[in-house]
């Protein structure tokens, strides 16, 4: 919807998770992922999100945070999920940013990791 569209990292900084989840699907779609599915809310397994993109199943956690910086447990968290809905790949989405160790983890792990200036750039691709 156009109210969706305009959406500032500012509001989404207001946002609960499940809101945040149910945006994230809408800017998954926008770049150009396909099957996006938000898991239950209460015992994910790991991931909030599921979506499809050039032939690979991924499973996205998403991070919505007030003032914390994202953590290596998020990471297990996805990693977690990818097995249960025996995904591909693996992707954390905040709109905050990752802790040093956190990104080692994630370049292990081969996990893509969306921060808020990535986030932005989505959200302002989304407002085309």
């Amino acid at each position: 919807t156009q109210r969706a569209r305009a959406l500032t990292l500012s509001q989404i900084d207001l946002m609960d998770g499940i809101k945040f989840e149910q945006y994230l699907s809408q800017l998954l779609k926008h770049q150009g992922f396909s099957n996006v599915l938000v898991t239950q809310a209460e015992g994910d397994y790991g991931a909030d999100l599921i979506a499809e993109r050039d032939g690979a199943k991924f499973a996205i956690q998403a991070k919505r945070y007030a003032a914390f910086l994202v953590g290596v447990e998020a990471i297990y968290q996805v990693l977690g999920g990818k097995e249960y809905y025996r995904c591909d790949a693996t992707m954390v989405i905040t709109n905050h940013k990752f802790t040093q160790q956190a990104k080692i983890l994630a370049k292990r792990s081969n996990t893509i990791l969306v921060d808020r200036t990535q986030l932005a750039e989505w959200i302002r691709s989304f407002r085309g």
